[in-house]
């Protein structure tokens, strides 16, 4: 494969990060692989999800029921839902071969709920894979990297 453009790359995580803020997560799940993990390891140096906590691990189905959850009833944890705002920096290239793109990032996320405010920043690694049959790409791995992740955290259901 050829280097990928980097400015596309760019705008596809900028169209991510938009999805996100605005809570359109239908959208957002659309831009995910059929096969896809979505990991939010409890450390940073986490390599192996069979012995690690995880704050999250999820596949195809596990994100749908997540999202699903979400838009339901009785996820009191998002009444009132968050508003939200992300920063995404420092994109780079990480390696390209035949199928796949490894890119990282970092991210700024700021959280507006019952008049209190938090930070969360860290980087995320994205496996993206060129879509055959429209331009753009598709996200087959997600890891978010949290830079408090060892920390307590009282609330990450709206991290995604």
């Amino acid at each position: 494969m050829a280097r990928p453009d980097i400015e596309a790359i760019r705008q596809f995580l900028y169209l991510e990060a938009r999805l996100l803020d605005r809570w359109d997560l239908e959208a957002w799940l659309d831009l995910f692989d059929d096969e896809l993990r979505y990991w939010i390891p409890v450390r940073h140096d986490s390599i192996d999800v069979e012995v690690e906590v995880q704050h999250a691990y999820d596949d195809r189905t596990q994100l749908n029921e997540r999202v699903t959850r979400l838009f339901g009833p009785h996820a009191y944890a998002q009444q009132p839902r968050s508003r939200l705002s992300r920063i995404v920096a420092n994109v780079t290239i990480e390696s390209v071969d035949e199928d796949r793109i490894d890119v990282r990032s970092t991210f700024l996320l700021t959280e507006l709920r019952r008049g209190s405010t938090d930070m969360w920043a860290g980087e995320t690694e994205h496996v993206l894979r060129p879509r055959l049959e429209a331009p753009g790409f598709a996200i087959a791995a997600k890891k978010v990297l949290l830079l408090a992740s060892e920390e307590p955290i009282d609330n990450l259901t709206f991290l995604l």
